[in-house]
């Protein structure tokens, strides 16, 4: 039986702070923006664990209380994205308009 549950919001708040980095900082759906792979392939990744993480939490309708790793676990993963999404805002090279 399907169920939200507290397990289900924690993921769907990952999910959701990882498509934010890769719409809004990435820019993965703009195609005149060149995106490099290399810190788009692990938001991507974890952002997709996420997904799959809340769906089966939300189709098992598994209860379960908040507990200290599951909200460590989110919090690392905010912050992992959030180095990715400044270290890419400081890697990004200007390209030249070509006459």
């Amino acid at each position: 039986m399907a169920a939200i549950t507290s397990s289900s919001i924690l993921c769907a708040i990952g999910a959701a702070y990882g498509l934010y980095v890769l719409i809004k900082h990435l820019k993965v759906i703009k195609r005149d923006v060149p995106t490099e792979m290399r810190y788009a392939f692990p938001i991507i990744c974890g952002t997709l664990a996420w997904i799959s993480a809340g769906y089966t939490f939300y189709a098992m309708g598994i209860s379960s209380h908040i507990d200290v790793p599951r909200v460590a676990m989110l919090v690392s993963w905010c912050m992992l994205a959030g180095q990715y999404r400044q270290k890419y805002k400081h890697c990004k090279r200007p390209y030249k308009k070509q006459p």
